[in-house]
């Protein structure tokens, strides 16, 4: 059984720190720098800080709109926490699915994918399951 301490750590006082920077509201919210935005997702992806600290993080930041400087952090974040593949290809098309949970046009990436790979255009698509829409 994992022991669990209730003495706040250097990662749980880091996450404190950004969340009363972005989620304190529309009005009063700052922005992350990159590497605050790095930090703060590492700190999620590796399971540094709690679930719940985890997730008012994540829905705060998709409230509040991330700046540039804040998704370069993130993606920072997600590129050194990932998995990566070589593959060995001239070329490989990548469709995905968008992830802001409202489209207003009929998504055809789900047939694309396989027609362009009969055709032996190597291609794969990602996405993410049914979310709300930010703006309804």
């Amino acid at each position: 059984m994992k022991k669990t301490s209730l003495k706040p750590t250097l990662d749980d006082n880091r996450m404190k720190s950004y969340l009363q920077k972005i989620a304190t509201g529309p009005k009063m919210s700052k922005n992350l720098t990159e590497l605050e935005a790095e930090d703060a997702l590492t700190l999620i992806l590796k399971e540094k800080v709690s679930k719940v600290k985890s997730g008012v993080f994540l829905i705060a930041a998709r409230m509040k709109l991330e700046t540039l400087e804040e998704n370069i952090g993130y993606w920072k974040a997600l590129d050194k926490t990932t998995v990566q593949y070589q593959v060995d290809l001239d070329r490989l098309l990548q469709i995905a699915d968008p992830f802001d949970g409202f489209n207003r046009v009929p998504y055809f990436g789900f047939y694309t994918i396989p027609v362009l790979a009969a055709m032996g255009f190597p291609t794969y698509g990602h996405s993410a399951p049914s979310l709300p829409p930010k703006f309804g």
